[in-house]
């Protein structure tokens, strides 16, 4: 092997290497920007306060509230990021510190996932909220070829009193324990987590170019 395609060799390595630092760069800021764009327009709604109000998210669902009062949703972070232009792959951890709400009379109806839920009442306060998350996308057609999501919780007091698909429900949590286990839960059924959400991502994007409005509030 020759002198000049050992040296070639390696100064096509070291320009491949900083091709892929770069486009892993300008994704990242990329994400992040939008991301940050996010968290300010929705801190232009935080706290909000609904009243007799109905949300409907073209044929994914619907939901109406007789009164509705949350704070803390804008507040979020993307406390570590890492993409791959190259691969479609992005990895990070996503922060919430804080989040409260209180509900009263409440109705959700949503095909991704299949849910029928009325709740009477509801009042949560959640505390360090961390998710970590993996995924891969297309560009060419926009959709999610994978997705991994991992919530978990440090601190949840929560009192719900509802419906949900033709059960009676009665939930209360409110001790370090209960917090450990829906920890526990949420790890169990990670994957079905994750693949409910991937789905309903999935379909929104397929209704990118849908001339209908997606969301309407009235």
């Amino acid at each position: 092997m020759s002198k000049l395609y050992v040296q070639f060799s390696l100064f096509a390595g070291v320009l491949k290497d900083e091709y892929e630092l770069e486009t892993r760069s300008v994704l990242s800021n990329t994400i992040n920007k939008t991301v940050e764009s996010i968290r300010v327009k929705l801190s232009e709604y935080d706290p909000i306060s609904l009243t007799d109000k109905s949300i409907s998210l073209l044929t994914l669902g619907n939901f109406s509230v007789k009164k509705l009062q949350a704070s803390g949703f804008s507040n979020f972070a993307i406390k570590s990021l890492s993409a791959n232009v190259l691969s479609g792959s992005v990895k990070g951890t996503f922060n919430l510190p804080h989040f409260s709400a209180v509900v009263e009379s409440a109705a959700v109806s949503s095909k991704i996932p299949k849910v029928d839920a009325e709740v009477s009442s509801l009042t949560v306060d959640l505390v360090g909220t961390t998710v970590q998350f993996s995924l891969k996308y297309s560009v060419l057609a926009p959709h999610l070829s994978y997705l991994w999501v991992l919530p978990q919780i440090k601190g949840l007091n929560l009192e719900l009193k509802g419906n949900l698909n033709g059960q009676d429900s009665e939930i209360t949590i409110d001790t370090d324990e209960m917090v450990e286990n829906l920890n526990k839960l949420i790890d169990e059924y990670q994957t079905k987590i994750s693949n409910t959400l991937k789905d309903a991502i999935n379909y929104l994007l397929g209704l990118r170019d849908s001339s209908s409005s997606i969301f309407s509030l009235h």
